[in-house]
């Protein structure tokens, strides 16, 4: 087989470079100068694993904050791969603990580093060393921020868009949202560039308007909007006075039941 001079590190410690031709696992024994195997020396194995190509099937963007999952695919000429060895993903310097199953490997983002450029190389590393012969790019963005939703009342009935607008509300995936506890479907609207949440039907006592703090669940966090959903019961109109009218009539009388001072409609 192949020789390599091993470094020794200390008197119960040294360092073997490896040296191998081949992928696959390959044998390892330690021996003397004169090829005597040292006593206590027993034959290993170690499997040497080809580098893999990365990619990713979505956009790799992600909050300053960190802490958002993202997957990256590996393929390799290895007939497997290892799921139990120590596999990383590289965010620039950064290298984070990822998993892996089959051909998938999920990390989480780590925190962006101020006055550090915002996009950053992403690779995979294995046991500290470098592990895939192509390079990804992440980019982080400003934290996604809530500026604004329409409307702000709405029925206990559910059913209501309300339209949430901000800095950086881009989904790669899901989109929930929550009303206080109440969890309901969302989505990213692209015309308005904004996103929209179904409001839920709520059980009220009569006459009492319920005010729910709205939650956005964006690229695998929640996002509190910091701004309130504010629910009153559904407003019925039974009828109008008067139904014809001059240039003298100045208004409409409406008669129906679900009015409140404090929810503001429109004629």
């Amino acid at each position: 087989g192949d020789f390599s001079l091993a470094k020794v590190v200390s008197s119960t410690r040294a360092s073997c470079p490896v040296v191998a031709r081949t992928f696959g696992y390959i044998g390892l024994s330690v021996v003397t100068s004169d090829n005597m195997r040292i006593s206590g020396a027993k034959a290993a194995e170690i499997y040497n694993h080809p580098l893999v190509a990365v990619t990713a099937n979505k956009t790799l963007f992600g909050s300053d904050a960190g802490g958002q999952e993202i997957e990256l695919l590996i393929s390799s000429e290895a007939d497997e791969l290892l799921e139990h060895s120590a596999i990383g993903c590289l965010f620039g310097h950064r290298s984070v603990p990822a998993t892996v199953t089959r051909s998938v490997v999920k990390c989480m983002t780590p925190p962006w580093e101020p006055q550090t450029p915002r996009n950053v190389t992403l690779t995979v590393n294995l046991n500290g060393m470098e592990f895939s012969k192509n390079v990804l790019n992440f980019e982080y963005i400003e934290a996604p921020r809530v500026t604004k939703i329409h409307p702000v009342y709405v029925s206990t009935s559910g059913g209501t868009h309300v339209v949430v607008s901000g800095v950086n509300l881009l989904p790669m995936g899901r989109v929930s949202c929550r009303f206080g506890n109440h969890q309901t479907y969302g989505y990213f609207d692209s015309t308005l560039i904004s996103v929209a949440c179904l409001t839920p039907s709520i059980d009220q006592r009569e006459g009492e308007i319920y005010a729910y703090p709205l939650f956005l669940f964006l690229n695998g966090i929640w996002i509190d909007s910091e701004q309130k959903v504010y629910f009153h019961e559904p407003i019925h109109i039974e009828s109008l006075a008067p139904r014809v009218i001059s240039h003298s009539v100045e208004s409409i009388l409406v008669h129906g039941s679900g009015f409140s001072a404090v929810v503001p409609i429109h004629c």
